[in-house]
C-alpha cells in the first residue's frame, strides 16, 4: 500500500482533469467564409514560385490570363531576361509544369479555374480571400515582384 501522500488526489483524475483544461479544438466563427484549405495549403501555395506568381499575374490583370502569356512571363522571370528573349525550350518547360502540376493544383484548391484545352485561366472569389497573405509575399520579395511587375508593363 503507498503512503498517504502518494496517493492519487480526486483532483488529479483524468476526468476532473479534463474539466480544468479548456478545449484546444478550434470551431468556426459565426459568419467565417468557407475556405476549402487549410493554413498548410495555403503556405504551400505561397511558397512555390510558380504558384504565387500564377497569383500574382492574375491580380495584376484583372483575374484572367493564359497559360502561353503566364509561361512567357514566368520563363522569362525565372531565366532573369525579358519575354522577347528567352528561349522556347525555357518557355515549353515553365509551360509544362504549369499545365500539368501547378494550374491543375491551383484550380482543385479553388483559387483558379483553369480550361487545358483553351489554356485560360480566370481567378475565382477564392483568390480575393487571401488577398492580404499575397501582399505580405509581394513586400517579402520587392525586387523579385518588381521586376516581375516591369516584365508585365513591357510585355503590354
Amino acid at each position: 500500500m503507498a503512503p498517504a501522500g502518494d496517493q492519487p488526489d480526486e483532483s488529479d483524475s483524468p476526468d476532473s482533469r479534463a474539466e480544468e483544461t479548456p478545449s484546444r479544438r478550434v470551431t468556426p466563427s459565426e459568419g467565417a467564409p468557407d475556405v476549402p484549405f487549410s493554413p498548410g495549403i495555403l503556405s504551400g501555395i505561397l511558397a512555390d514560385t510558380r504558384e504565387r506568381y500564377v497569383l500574382y499575374y492574375l491580380n495584376e490583370h484583372d483575374g484572367v490570363g493564359t497559360l502561353t502569356d503566364m509561361a512567357d512571363q514566368l520563363a522569362a522571370m525565372e531565366n532573369h531576361t525579358t519575354v522577347e528573349l528567352t528561349t522556347r525550350e525555357a518557355r515549353n518547360r515553365v509551360k509544362s509544369g504549369l499545365y500539368h502540376a501547378d494550374l491543375p493544383k491551383l484550380d482543385d484548391y479553388g483559387f483558379i479555374t483553369f480550361q487545358p484545352e483553351t489554356g485560360k485561366v480566370k481567378a475565382t472569389d477564392q483568390l480575393d480571400r487571401i488577398e492580404p497573405q499575397l501582399e505580405i509575399a509581394q513586400r517579402a520579395e520587392p525586387s523579385e515582384y518588381d521586376r516581375f511587375c516591369t516584365l508585365l508593363e513591357e510585355d503590354t
